[in-house]
């Protein structure tokens, strides 16, 4: 195989979201013109790991591709070779990468005591179970209460908070899941407080005999 030396690649990222895909990210990877006269087409390489591609794609004499379709969270890998006539082709050009940013929040939901938004009790304390989900991973659930106190849950994608403290009347609490990119998604859930009646009645006055 007759192998030629190859020209700088530059690589230009282009971030697109189309509604809630994973797959949202695309590469346009520019070059600079090969000259010689029996040149016939550029072959693009991407991988997921250096030096690792799959089956090329030829772009004709173009020096420009965009790479479309990118999973979001992933780095991905590019070369370029240079293809003449007799179907020579070059080594790879200089390796370029690129991490396509996950820009998904995370969703979260409470199974348990309710999966409603608002919740009633006579307890003191309340204990919550939920799940959280995320195209790329959950690295975090917490909690905050509107009257006081906040904490980190037990687990990610199944996760526990036992134990907080409620006041009297309406508690807000937020429970919040964040991605490895910093990705916040949030559900709120209203518990209203009505501490049982534990005090006992007067009794009776004007108690009398004949």
């Amino acid at each position: 195989m007759k192998k030629r030396n190859i020209f700088v690649v530059i690589l230009v990222v282009v971030m697109s979201l189309v509604g809630s895909r994973a797959f949202a990210g695309s590469a346009t990877i520019r070059w600079q013109a090969n000259t010689e006269p029996d040149f016939q087409e550029y072959r693009v390489y991407t991988g997921t790991a250096s030096r690792t591609y799959g089956t090329p794609t030829p772009v004709g004499k173009a020096t420009s591709y965009t790479a479309g379709n990118l999973e979001e969270g992933l780095t991905y890998y590019f070369a370029v070779t240079a293809v003449d006539t007799s179907e020579n082709e070059s080594g790879f050009s200089q390796e370029v990468y690129k991490t396509i940013p996950d820009t998904h929040a995370p969703t979260v939901a409470i199974t348990s005591p309710t999966t409603g938004a608002t919740y009633a009790t006579v307890q003191g304390t309340l204990n919550l179970n939920g799940t959280a989900s995320d195209n790329v991973g959950v690295v975090e659930v917490g909690w905050t209460n509107s009257r006081g106190g906040s904490g980190t849950a037990s687990g990610t994608t199944i996760w526990s908070i036992s134990g907080i403290s409620l006041t009297q009347g309406e508690n807000i609490i937020v429970v919040t899941a964040r991605d490895h990119d910093g990705n916040k998604g949030t559900y709120t859930l209203t518990v209203i407080y009505t501490p049982p009646d534990t005090t006992a009645p007067a009794p009776p006055g004007g108690v009398t005999v004949e």
